[in-house]
């Protein structure tokens, strides 16, 4: 049964990173939703960047992401969406959406205190390592914050891994 692997957690906690992880492992494709946004929009992006530009992209490029996520499914091939999924709602829509295919879900969640993470993106900003998709600013990062929502016990009943990112590498 092909799995979708669900890569959950704030910005900054090493998402992409456990999600390169798990994708080699594996054998999965990896889908990083700031990666094709940026690639896609990335030049029309607005200075500073503005939210309703961005989650307008973003919907769009998961929907087309999902529709390769089907076919890849289709023919048993493990998927991983780092998608960041900072919402309970984007959770079980893509569990839903993984269930009604036929495959396993697990649900991977990666953490890491607030002052490291913002640490972490201030460092990928300046040096626009192998995770960089796009500088992200103070603001930006302290808006994501409310955004969060970290799994529940309605959540806990799947498969799901919770990974505490490391202090030195930034690694889930």
């Amino acid at each position: 049964m092909p799995t979708v692997h669900l890569i959950c957690g704030p910005l900054g906690a090493g998402k992409t990173t456990l999600a390169r992880r798990i994708a080699s492992e594996r054998g999965a494709l990896r889908f990083s939703l700031d990666e094709w946004v940026m690639q896609l929009f990335g030049s029309e992006a607005p200075q500073p960047m503005l939210f309703e530009w961005w989650a307008e992209r973003c919907q769009r490029c998961r929907e087309r992401i999902w529709s390769l996520c089907e076919d890849l499914l289709a023919r048993e091939q493990d998927v991983v969406l780092d998608f960041g999924f900072p919402a309970l709602a984007q959770r079980q829509e893509f569990r839903q959406r993984a269930l009604a295919c036929g495959a396993a879900v697990h649900l991977h969640v990666v953490t890491a205190r607030a002052a490291q993470r913002w640490q972490r993106v201030q460092a990928r900003n300046r040096e626009r390592t192998q995770t960089f998709a796009l500088e992200v600013t103070e603001s930006m990062f302290q808006g994501s914050e409310s955004w969060w929502e970290p799994p529940g016990p309605e959540e806990h009943r799947g498969a799901i891994t919770f990974h505490q990112s490391d202090e030195r590498s930034g690694t889930g």
